[in-house]
């Protein structure tokens, strides 16, 4: 029996050590050196940008619409865009604080209230979509999909990540 859980729970299970850093990242602020901060925030972005972003992206173009063909309201992948927004609005924010924290070695508590805030929230924002995506998402599509449709969908979702890398 094709699953299209299968891989994109194995997908989000990836994903996981990447929160579980941000959110540490987010707590260990004020307890580590500037410059590994800042490499740490750069980590985050570059997750982001490296292997989060291509993964929404997949989603966008393979699943969403197959979705909206089934739901024909499109609320459901109206509210995944929204999230992918906000993941895109919240990534810039942070590379403008990473600009600004490159050539201001010094760290405010304002600072480090502000970049504690934008990374716990990205970390936040990205786990909800995950499991919209796995608890909503999947079960709708894995209902109302042939086995021969979730096998191709399943293919082109991780061809099309690879492709966006």
């Amino acid at each position: 029996m094709q699953s299209l859980a299968q891989p994109i729970h194995e997908t989000q299970r990836g994903m996981l050590p990447h929160l579980k850093a941000m959110r540490h990242v987010a707590e260990t602020l004020d307890t580590v050196e500037h410059v590994e901060v800042v490499q740490n925030l750069r980590d985050v972005s570059d997750f982001i940008r490296l292997q989060l972003s291509p993964y929404l992206s997949a989603r966008r173009e393979i699943m969403y619409p197959v979705v909206d063909r089934i739901e024909r309201a499109n609320l459901a992948t109206a509210l995944l865009k929204r999230d992918h927004e906000e993941i895109l609005r919240l990534t810039r924010q942070l590379d403008r604080m990473i600009a600004e924290m490159s050539w201001e070695p010094l760290m405010t508590s304002r600072t480090t209230h502000d970049v504690r805030q934008v990374v716990l929230a990205l970390a936040a924002t990205i786990a909800q979509h995950l499991a919209k995506e796995e608890d909503l998402v999947v079960p709708l599509l894995e209902a109302r999909l042939s086995e021969s449709e979730i096998g191709s969908m399943s293919r082109d979702l991780v061809v099309t990540a690879e492709h966006h890398h």
